[in-house]
């Protein structure tokens, strides 16, 4: 009897060890995710959860599994979507360097990533630490910027809206989601740290007025070089025929000299 309970007790302890060198949950601290990268079978298609109970036979071979942590943290990103409209200078001289039509927006963008994307990145071998879900992160955050202040810069342009606070958080996601690249992003929060925009309506007025500028140049210089171009050219055509006029007289001339010496011979 003493035996047959030594022996279970031993297989308990196995059990026991097996157990927990397979249960990878605990592994996993709350506000973080894993992703199980094994030899034998590659990346779990499943991340691995808090509170989720995972157990993979993959982590009883030694050195067989690597299980990668992530943070599900939030990521802040800075950015600054900075240009000017086309022609600006031109624009800004032919009035006096009165006014500027640059613009200049600065947001902070916070975002995050599913864990089924994150898993998706590891199995895409793009990422493997914690650095680069944050570099990826990022250049989530720049294409998403770029959107954004194209998306006001068009608003304030049609006069839609006056500035960029009247954005909603509800319109910011919809921008975010027609982007198959934010199919699994989470956008939390946009910010706008500093917005400088055009008056669009003086740049348009510029514009127009510039064009008729161009336009008025082109007759002038028309004017002024085609017309007498034109001129010369008639010129020399009236010309021609007096000159075939001559060279036929000349011709008549020394024809009517040499029959004279012919018969005087």
């Amino acid at each position: 009897m003493r035996r047959f309970f030594a022996n279970l007790f031993i297989l308990i302890i196995a059990a026991c060890i097996v157990f927990f060198a397979g249960w990878i949950q605990f592994r996993v601290k709350p506000g973080t995710c894993g992703v199980l990268v094994s030899k034998t079978s590659g990346v779990l298609k499943n991340p691995v959860l808090p509170g989720q109970f995972a157990w993979r036979w993959e982590t009883l071979l030694p050195t067989n599994a690597n299980l990668l942590i992530f943070s599900m943290d939030p990521y802040k990103s800075s950015q600054e979507y900075s240009g000017s409209l086309p022609s600006n200078e031109i624009y800004e001289k032919m009035l006096d360097n009165n006014v500027d039509f640059s613009y200049d927006i600065k947001m902070a963008i916070v975002l995050s990533m599913q864990p089924n994307e994150i898993v998706q990145q590891v199995a895409d071998n793009k990422i493997k630490t914690q650095d680069d879900l944050n570099i990826v992160l990022e250049n989530k955050a720049m294409i998403l910027a770029k959107e954004i202040a194209e998306y006001i810069l068009n608003s304030a342009k049609d006069k839609v809206i006056t500035h960029p606070k009247a954005l909603d958080s509800d319109t910011l996601k919809l921008l975010a989601s027609k982007n198959k690249d934010f199919e699994d992003i989470v956008l939390h929060s946009v910010e706008f740290e500093a917005v400088k925009i055009p008056d669009f309506e003086m740049y348009e007025n510029a514009r127009l007025l510039y064009e008729t500028y161009k336009n008025d140049l082109h007759e002038v210089l028309k004017e002024k070089l085609v017309a007498p171009m034109v001129q010369n050219i008639q010129i020399q055509q009236e010309q021609v025929p007096v000159q075939d006029q001559l060279q036929q007289e000349q011709v008549e001339v020394a024809s009517e000299s040499e029959t004279s010496e012919v018969q005087h011979e």
